[in-house]
């Protein structure tokens, strides 16, 4: 994910409860990834990890302890899921394998969803995935579905 994603990041803090009795606490920063207000993608203590455990600590934290928003950015609107596949079946189509890979290729950092990415991060992806198939840049019906 990058800079322009839309995300939140939240200072959790959970407690292990025994017997009524707290031994032991626990502190995390979550920051989780957001398209049409869907985890996709998440950090815990800046390290990737899975919306799961996200979701997991968020939920420790609200029972058991303390939840504080740090900050939170709405970005550029990302793709989407209905596009996101249909950006998966035209790169297939291309012959191109390893989309997150390629993806994660031309934008310089890790990409564990293209859903999250931004119609001009798509757009790159996807000149690139051609390039990469030795083919000028085809029209794409992700493009159309944009309204590009």
């Amino acid at each position: 994910m990058n800079d322009t994603t839309p995300r939140r990041t939240w200072s959790v803090t959970c407690r292990a409860i025994l017997d009524g009795a707290v031994v032991s606490v626990h502190a995390y920063t979550v920051t989780a990834y957001r398209v049409a207000g869907q985890i996709v993608a998440a950090l815990i203590d800046g390290v990737t990890d899975t919306v799961e455990r996200a979701n997991d600590l968020i939920a420790w934290a609200k029972a058991t302890g303390t939840i504080e928003l740090v900050e939170a950015f709405d970005g550029p609107s990302p793709i989407g899921k209905p596009i996101a596949y249909q950006l998966h079946k035209d790169l297939g189509a291309l012959g191109v394998g390893r989309h997150y890979q390629i993806a994660g290729e031309v934008l310089g950092r890790e990409v564990p969803s293209l859903a999250a990415l931004t119609r001009d991060e798509a757009a790159e992806v996807w000149s690139y995935a051609c390039s990469l198939a030795e083919r000028p840049t085809l029209p794409s019906i992700i493009f159309q579905a944009m309204g590009a």
